[in-house]
């Protein structure tokens, strides 16, 4: 089989002796190149924890961890065919060869290979040396921390108050007009990218003004200077103003963490480098990491953002050539898309220039795209050099363009197709030719995968709705907020309505909705004459009702006597009431599908969060139905997906439909400060910074400056957001764009913020093409437009009786009895040890969330007056109370002493639970369970473990452990069952039993079939 135009490089990755940075474009091999080079690194090393891969998402991780375990176990088997295969298979045997020597026991022990995300290596360094990272107790990290932000920023403002800071503060609010709520906003909005400024203004004021003239100086080089005068003194004040501002929210924020025990990810990771910083300067880094790190490997480097890159340069402080220590980076900097998260692109070009800190990097370039089919290969090749720019430039985060060419013997496959709209009325016209394009390919192959791909969520709203008008499922994960779902919008309006009878709009949608649906001619038959009187009181004006016609005087009489019934019986919270009006309109039975049903079930469930004495905050539940995602739906295939073009980041598809094209983004929202670190001769760089402009006054020359170079930057990236969506596709591209007709009847060039824009080049022509065509194709297009339906309720649709009193046989009741058995009869003072295993099994609990890296045996042994008091409240008498703790304590050490053990506690894998709650039907019976620790492992498979605290005293204790096996067996296995209602991966059931450091497992193949 003929190899890869670029196999010679590949080959050059895998010298472990050398430190390298690789530029991978899309669908070139990435990971299998990462993970071929770990296994080469694993083959050399003393131990496994000497190798450390970090990438940048948990799947990512989770990927290359799977990958690396597969090619080890693959080892045993026979070489594979494929060139690259075998290469693997090689790397992987040698790799093995060495485990077994060294005893590593990698297949037991999965864990001890290093795969992190930066996120939790830096969370893992701040738990070894909490006094090292000022971080003190357990790390409960904030998925979303605008929260904490928001808290801080109003704080901040509040101190304008007080006697000490109100001078400064007084003066920054003049400066914004006295908006309290701008100042709030724009200080929060600085909280959440602190990361990038807060160190370059832990100096004095002197400090940071020299630090921005050297700065503003080395600016001449870009002819730029004559665009940033000196800064006058008014200036120099109200900088300094907002320096102030800013330490006081940091302040503010580092109080809400210790007054919530909540932190964010930019305080992890800032934690770690003081950590780093502390070890490095008493010489303690072998200490904090807890075993030396020889050998680095990133994935994803074009995303790097500046802490992100401080943190390497302190990993590899002290490195020297030849050392044997390498670091390995990967990436390609024209998918850096990810500017939003403080990704610097420029890192990637001057790393490839001058190296990490003391570490010269070799550049290789990988070419062969493994990925898509020849046509697609050749059209990005021709249309991107005009997409990118034509060099690179590390200010602007400017990357040039860098072709690839396709895999041996890869098929011609289909051409690039371009869909051009002409004209205003383009979102329907676009969402109607997804449809087309979607069907066109289901017919043509029902399992190729296709996937929609948009810039925004807000740019997928019509698609969605004509694909379920069309009855095409389809999966979209964090795309529909909760307040697009039509089921939650029409319970967002009887909400509304039932809490206040004179808001006409929500009373106008109550009688839209399904249960009533009214027609637009019928409402203002009752209501558009009288906008005086509330809904409510015209839909009981029998007069009034009787206008409209008979079948529409039933169903608006049907939910006005329900509405009736709310209103005279109302009982219990805010949500109850809601969902019994719902229920009693017939609200589920207007749901399209049971996702639409789990949809209403959050609704109700967050309008139960957010109630407060019986009322709700109308302005608050709106909000967070806009800011919460709908539930994907669980029955939908995966052959059709929507999502952005960021969440498409790494994934590959058959086909790829990008919509929306001429759509444009707002811009971004002005900062209070404006700033531009420039990379220098290290990473720490010199600073640009310049106050936001009075309001209603022309913007300072250096902010104006700042402003249009971020501008340039969003500009440059678009350009990187096009390349990641085209090059998601296996075999068919599908490109839609819409725009206007200039005076001479020709297409107009796109708006600049729009991706159309950085694509015009390329697509002019089919836009021409199209213009020509525009009388026609708006006529056939205004006569494919379909009418709107209405929804509604069937005419003679009644509120199903309420089931009969559920009673259950005398044998059913005998056999759920059976399920859970009963107390060993050979335990030790049987009572005593269900408390010891009631406290081993909380612990473990903890340990499992707190993470591994915490816990050891001295810890264990110093929490044993925790385990008396534990064991003492449960009702251990005294003279049991010293042994029974012994055992709690016996049985913690030998889990995290025990392989086995610990590979159950690991806190990477996937999906983990502890203490899980699982209940439903299973073969006729209800059952309600509680699992104690359920994960996914690297290979895909759901395990379900049960902690037995048993002991074992005389005989065999294999014997022993399968006489446990069988006694458990049915209480697991109905376990299984009811997961596997949820879950259709693979599953696996185990038995771990503390005190005895074993294991017992097996499959549960049949769970699936048994329900």
């Amino acid at each position: 089989m003929e190899t890869p135009a670029d196999q010679l490089v590949r080959e050059r990755a895998l010298d472990v002796s050398t430190s390298f940075i690789v530029q991978a474009p899309a669908g070139s091999g990435k990971t299998a190149l990462l993970v071929q080079r770990f296994l080469a690194l694993l083959s050399h090393v003393e131990q496994p924890e000497s190798i450390l891969a970090i990438t940048f998402t948990r799947k990512a991780a989770g990927e290359m961890r799977r990958r690396v375990l597969a090619a080890l176990e693959g080892a045993s088997g026979p070489r594979p065919n494929t060139p690259h295969e075998a290469r693997t298979w090689e790397l992987a045997q040698a790799a093995r060869r060495r485990d077994e020597q060294r005893r590593w026991n990698l297949a037991e022990c999965p864990h001890r290979l290093e795969i992190r995300t930066t996120d939790s290596f830096c969370a893992s360094l701040v738990r070894r040396m909490p006094w090292a990272s000022r971080v003190g107790g357990p790390l409960n990290i904030a998925e979303d921390a605008s929260e904490l932000y928001q808290a801080a920023a109003r704080a901040t403002v509040e101190l304008v108050e007080s006697e000490l800071w109100s001078e400064p503060l007084a003066r920054l609010l003049l400066h914004l007009d006295n908006d309290a709520a701008a100042l709030e906003n724009l200080l929060a909005a600085m909280l959440a990218c602190r990361d990038q400024w807060l160190r370059h203004l832990a100096t004095d004021s002197d400090a940071v003004r020299a630090s921005l003239q050297a700065a503003l100086h080395s600016l001449g080089c870009h002819q730029l200077s004559h665009a940033v005068p000196d800064f006058s003194h008014e200036q120099w004040q109200i900088l300094e103003d907002v320096m102030t501002a800013l330490r006081l929210a940091v302040d503010r924020l580092k109080a809400e963490f210790r007054a919530r025990r909540q932190v964010d990810y930019i305080e992890i990771a800032q934690a770690a480098l003081h950590a780093l910083s502390r070890a490095e300067a008493h010489q303690d880094l072998p200490a904090l990491l807890g075993s030396p790190i020889e050998h680095i490997l990133v994935d994803e480097f074009q995303d790097t953002s500046f802490t992100q890159y401080r943190l390497l340069e302190k990993l590899t402080a002290g490195w020297k050539p030849g050392d044997g220590r390498t670091l390995f980076v990967v990436g390609d900097p024209m998918q850096s898309i990810y500017r939003f998260r403080e990704a610097e692109v420029g890192l990637f070009l001057k790393a490839a220039r001058e190296g990490i800190g003391s570490v010269r990097l070799e550049p290789l370039q990988l070419s062969v795209n493994f990925r898509s089919d020849s046509a697609l290969i050749s059209w990005v090749n021709q249309a991107f050099p005009q997409v990118l720019a034509p060099q690179d430039d590390v200010l602007t985060g400017a990357v040039r363009f860098s072709p690839s060419e396709p895999r041996p013997q890869a098929p011609q496959g289909i051409p690039v197709r371009v869909h051009p709209f002409i004209g205003r009325d383009h979102e329907q016209a676009e969402a109607r030719c997804v449809v087309e394009i979607v069907r066109e390919i289901q017919a043509r192959d029902p399992s190729a995968s296709t996937a929609v791909l948009v810039r925004a969520r807000r740019h997928c709203g019509h698609i969605l709705r004509a694909f379920r008008q069309a009855g095409l499922r389809y999966r979209a994960v964090e795309i529909d907020a909760l307040a697009e779902i039509p089921v939650v919008e029409d319970l967002l309006a009887l909400t509304r309505a039932l809490l206040d009878l004179a808001d006409r709009v929500a009373w106008l949608a109550v009688l839209r909705a399904p249960w009533c649906g009214l027609t637009l001619a019928e409402l203002h038959t009752l209501a558009g004459d009288d906008h005086a009187r509330p809904i409510w009181d015209l839909m009981r004006d029998e007069q009034r009702v009787t206008r409209l016609p008979a079948a529409a005087q039933a169903r608006l009489r049907r939910v006005r006597d329900t509405l009736e019934q709310c209103f005279a019986h109302r009982a219990g919270s805010l949500r109850t009431w809601v969902e019994q009006a719902w229920l009693g309109l017939g609200g589920p039975a207007c749901a399209q599908d049971a996702a639409e049903l789990d949809n209403a079930q959050a609704f109700l469930d967050l309008l139960e969060r957010l109630e407060e004495g019986g009322q709700v905050d109308l302005e608050v539940l709106e909000e967070q139905t806009q800011t919460l995602w709908a539930r994907p739906d669980p029955q939908a295939p995966e052959a059709l997906q929507v999502m952005t073009i960021h969440k498409a980041k790494g994934l590959e598809f058959d086909a790829v439909i990008v919509p929306g094209l001429g759509r444009w983004q707002r811009a971004d929202q002005p900062l209070l400060l404006a700033w531009l670190e420039l990379p220098g001769p290290d990473a720490a760089g010199n600073l640009l910074l310049a106050p936001v402009p009075e309001k209603g006054a022309q913007a300072y020359p250096l902010y104006q400056f700042l402003r249009d170079l971020d501008k340039q930057k969003a500009e440059n990236e678009a350009g990187r957001l096009l390349y990641v969506a085209a090059t998601r596709a296996r075999r068919e591209l599908h490109l839609l764009g819409h725009t206007k007709l200039d005076k001479k009847g020709q297409p107009s060039k796109p708006h600049c913020w729009s991706l159309l824009y950085k694509l015009w080049p390329a697509v002019e022509q089919d836009f021409a093409a199209a213009a020509r065509e525009t009388a026609a194709t708006s006529t056939a297009q205004a006569a494919a437009t379909p009418a709107g339906t209405l929804r509604r309720l069937a005419p003679d649709w009644q509120r199903p009786a309420p089931p009969p009193r559920l009673r259950w046989p005398a044998a059913t009741l005998a056999a759920a009895a059976e399920v859970i058995p009963e107390p060993l009869p050979y335990a030790w003072t049987g009572q005593t040890l269900r408390h010891v295993g009631t406290v081993v099994h909380a612990i473990l609990h903890r340990i499992a969330r707190e993470g591994l890296a915490r816990w050891n045996a001295a810890r264990v042994t110093a929490l044993r007056p925790l385990y008396e008091g534990a064991l003492r409240d449960l009702g251990v008498a005294r003279e049991e109370l010293a042994e029974a703790a012994a055992r709690v304590e016996r049985a913690l050490v030998q889990t995290l002493e025990d392989a086995r053990g610990r590979w159950i506690l690991d806190e990477h894998h996937a999906e983990a639970e502890n203490e899980y709650a699982l209940s439903g039907l299973v073969e006729g019976r209800w059952v309600s369970l509680r699992l104690d620790r359920t994960f996914v492992d690297a290979e895909g498979t759901r395990w379900i473990v049960d902690y037995k605290v048993s002991i074992h005293e005389g005989g065999s204790l294999e014997q022993f452990l399968d006489a446990e096996l069988e006694r458990y067996r049915t209480q697991l296995e109905l376990y299984s069952k009811l997961m596997a209602a949820r879950d259709r991966r693979p599953i696996r059931l185990g038995l771990y039993f503390p005190l005895l450091g074993a294991w017992r497992e097996w499959g549960a193949e049949a769970a699936r079939a048994a329900i």
